[in-house]
């Protein structure tokens, strides 16, 4: 009897050969898998991005809401976050703070990028001039203008699990003399 024969009633079939995943199929699963996986960490990496940008625009609206309570005068005039998807990329231009005491700074822009892999570590510039203006016993304010900073901060020890720390670099301070001609300053770099 051949396989394609079938049985003499009364007998039963013979069993059936099993059949063997062919390689192809195996490699296609395998392939699927990968695909669906990347897809997958895709996802989760824009969704932890758009979650982080979200976090900061939100704080620096907390920041301005905060001030306003407590009698601050704080703006920025713009605020974009870029450097999808593996890092954030903050540009904010026209930031301005006012305190109640007197103490005021102003800069036209402010940068920073942070990794998303640890996004409390950042590295902050302010590539254009930071005014600074502070009130003296005198009356007058004195006006501080630091040319370029660039800082690198680590966030994280604000939630405990690490020393927070901040390190200033590139730092030019100019400051005019009272007892000097109207144009002389006294000028510090660190």
């Amino acid at each position: 009897m051949t396989s394609s024969e079938t049985p003499p009633p009364g007998q039963p079939s013979p069993p059936a050969s099993p059949r063997r995943r062919s390689g192809s199929a195996v490699r296609r699963w395998g392939v699927r898998l990968l695909i669906g996986l990347a897809v997958v960490a895709a996802v989760a990496v824009s969704l932890w991005w758009l979650f982080l940008a979200d976090r900061i625009t939100r704080s620096v609206e907390g920041w301005i809401t905060a001030g306003h309570a407590a009698g601050v005068e704080a703006s920025v005039g713009t605020l974009s976050v870029s450097g999808f998807p593996f890092e954030l990329a903050i540009d904010a231009r026209e930031l301005s703070e006012r305190r109640p005491d007197g103490i005021a700074w102003t800069t036209p822009r402010m940068t920073g990028t942070a990794s998303v892999a640890e996004p409390t570590r950042i590295s902050v510039a302010v590539p254009e001039p930071l005014m600074i203006e502070l009130p003296t016993a005198a009356g007058g304010p004195v006006t501080l203008s630091i040319d370029q900073i660039a800082a690198a901060l680590d966030l994280a020890g604000f939630d405990g699990r690490r020393d927070g720390r901040a390190t200033l670099t590139g730092v030019a301070v100019s400051v005019p003399t009272p007892d000097a001609d109207a144009g002389a300053v006294v000028a510090a770099r660190c």
